[in-house]
């Protein structure tokens, strides 16, 4: 217990900034691929054209896929966006349902940036959830992410037309290093953006501590 300047008694704050500041400076930065320039920047052939070809297919539940009280678990646009299990349940009996499979692209577009996932789990899939599944014997699913990814920031966070996302012709196997490098820096961007979060509640603990008279410099011997 302690007293402020009028005697009163008041509680000393908990120790969450101690904690979080633990957590910051103990931060490694994930592993950073090396990539060089081409000499040349490799055709490429569209998505569209991938789907023609049958190497590609782009599905979607329909708008009649709704939730239910009980029924196989159901991935929803938000579920993807945060990055969480299916927080919802759908009837995997109506027709035209699309079911997951892992390595299956999924792209969230609509009203918030265009969001893309790789598939690790089978699952119904929401409607208004963009499903991209590639033959994996010609395409690699992580590079094909990066693709869709890059496409979308291409055009400030969102994707207008799936079908004429331009995918670069390269070998399976050199697709396959490309994807490597594809998760690090998606590994690299996620352990930043959770740094970067924080970070800003650190300081804005810190200040808010600083100024309530619940913290104090710590010693700088």
């Amino acid at each position: 217990m302690v007293r402020d300047s009028a005697s009163a008694p008041t509680e000393p704050g908990d120790n969450s900034y101690v904690a979080r500041r633990a957590d910051v400076v103990a931060f490694s930065l994930p592993s950073v691929p090396e990539l060089e320039i081409r000499p040349r920047v490799l055709p490429a052939v569209t998505i569209g054209e991938l789907v023609g070809a049958g190497t590609v297919e782009v599905l979607e539940s329909p708008p009649t896929l709704l939730p239910v009280d009980t029924g196989s678990p159901m991935l929803s646009a938000k579920d993807i966006r945060v990055d969480r299990s299916p927080s919802t349940s759908g009837d995997p009996s109506v027709p035209g349902a699309v079911t997951t499979r892992p390595g299956d692209v999924l792209v969230v577009t609509g009203s918030g940036p265009t969001i893309v996932r790789v598939c690790t789990i089978s699952a119904l899939l929401a409607p208004r959830v963009a499903l991209v599944r590639a033959n994996p014997a010609v395409v690699d699913h992580r590079f094909l992410a990066g693709v869709l990814q890059a496409a979308a920031d291409s055009e400030d966070g969102k994707l207008p037309d799936l079908f004429a996302v331009g995918f670069p012709r390269m070998p399976l196997a050199e697709q396959r290093l490309a994807g490597a490098s594809v998760v690090e820096l998606m590994a690299l961007d996620d352990a930043w953006r959770h740094q970067r979060s924080a970070v800003e509640q650190l300081v804005r603990e810190g200040i808010a501590g600083l100024a309530g008279g619940r913290l104090s410099p710590g010693s700088t011997a």
